[in-house]
């Protein structure tokens, strides 16, 4: 019940601050294909945002996460 009375940004806030990945560099295996690059923070639909070796944000809804490298 606790979690229906917070707003959505204060979800993700706090899932966010149990994240270890966010800086470091991984690599996503999705039905799309693989998508590598930095995990930079976790979107308001519960996306992973990953700063991708272009320079572009890309999302990531689901996916296998094949390497992380933590710093």
């Amino acid at each position: 019940r606790d979690l229906l009375d917070h707003k959505q940004e204060d979800i993700v806030s706090e899932w966010s601050s149990y994240c270890q990945t966010f800086g470091n560099r991984v690599k996503i295996e999705t039905a799309k294909g693989i998508i590598s690059g930095i995990a930079e923070k976790i979107g308001l639909r519960g996306e992973l945002r990953v700063r991708g070796d272009d320079g572009k944000m890309k999302n990531v809804f689901s996916g296998d996460a094949i390497k992380v490298n933590l710093e």
